[in-house]
């Protein structure tokens, strides 16, 4: 009995993507909306965006996007307050221009 409720605790915990170590845990960036859209795709465009908004400094779009866009843009911002060349590296993995990678660590 208690080896059947076991595993079908396990099962729960896995499928909600969990394990006993860690039940629950901070997961980052893990759950986002998908914006009926394939994974390719959608990181695609959340990296154009993040480029525009860093490029611009504002850009126009809808609610959804700009509440899934928002992590990636404090993520970059964290990454330019820390300065180090590892976070640059990281940064320029996400962002697609030089020019905004520039303007990310030296001006904003």
């Amino acid at each position: 009995m208690f080896s059947l409720l076991r595993s079908q605790t396990l099962q729960t915990l896995r499928s909600r993507g969990l394990s006993l170590i860690n039940m629950g845990g901070m997961r980052g960036l893990k759950n986002r909306k998908k914006l009926s859209r394939k994974t390719s795709h959608r990181l695609a465009m959340l990296r154009n965006m993040v480029t525009s908004l860093i490029k611009h400094e504002r850009i126009k779009t809808t609610t959804p996007k700009a509440k899934v866009l928002k992590p990636y843009a404090e993520k970059l911002i964290r990454y330019a307050k820390v300065g180090t060349d590892h976070s640059m590296k990281l940064a320029a993995a996400i962002v697609r221009e030089q020019m905004a990678l520039f303007k990310l660590f030296q001006v904003l």
